[in-house]
């Protein structure tokens, strides 16, 4: 089970081009609530929870990863959006560890900060514990869960339910494997063949209904 592609922090990609106007200009940042979701997956930069998870598209919002209250010229420039959940927009609201001015520094030498989703691996410098809570590797992730509230109980809670839906998983896989095992090795009269097949196809029917609710591809 690849935990770091597909359950928490997956890779984010931007697109190579977002819409603009005849002029060139940059359409108001809302336009632009379509291409960001996608880029992130549906899924808060931030406390990675999918939107599926929270109640829907609507308690999910843009946010603007560089505060318009210092860097105003970025306010409709859609490389500066991502994608968030109203909790986290909230507390990060206009915190920005630098004020000189300078967009290209997002963490200063005390290890405060923000991380461009779409710049690093997120798993390099967050570790999501069995329990569900996330631990920092290295900075800014404690500043991070520190300010955000990363490890709130609705967080932690939704993280430990899809790591219990894992283990559910990574077990049915083996008992699949282990029952088609002992098919090939053996042979049975077919009307108990037909059995062994129909209980198969139940277990093989189980593992994707919960994939399903994990809402992710394994």
């Amino acid at each position: 089970m690849d935990r770091e592609r597909h359950v928490f922090f997956p890779v984010v990609t931007r697109r190579d081009n977002y819409s603009k106007k005849e002029n060139g200009e940059y359409y108001h940042y809302q336009h632009y609530r379509q291409e960001i979701r996608d880029d992130c997956l549906k899924r808060c930069v931030y406390c990675d929870i999918q939107e599926a998870e929270c109640g829907g598209e609507e308690l999910m919002e843009l946010e603007h990863f560089r505060p318009q209250k210092y860097f105003a010229a970025l306010s409709n420039d859609p490389h500066n959006l991502v994608y968030s959940c109203s909790g986290c927009n909230r507390l990060k609201s206009d915190h920005w560890p630098n004020l000189n001015g300078n967009q290209d520094i997002t963490v200063t030498a005390d290890g405060e900060g923000f991380l461009d989703p779409f710049s690093i691996n997120r798993n390099e410098f967050f570790c999501v514990m069995d329990n569900g809570e996330i631990e920092d590797l290295q900075a800014p992730a404690k500043y991070m869960i520190l300010l955000l509230a990363l490890n709130r109980e609705t967080r932690r809670k939704l993280r430990e339910i899809r790591l219990e839906k894992i283990r559910v998983i990574e077990m049915l896989d083996k008992k699949i494997s282990d029952f088609q095992n002992f098919l090939n090795q053996n042979s049975f009269p077919e009307e108990q063949q037909k059995y062994f097949n129909d209980f198969q196809t139940s277990l093989i029917s189980i593992r994707e209904e919960i994939v399903k609710c994990l809402v992710f591809d394994l």
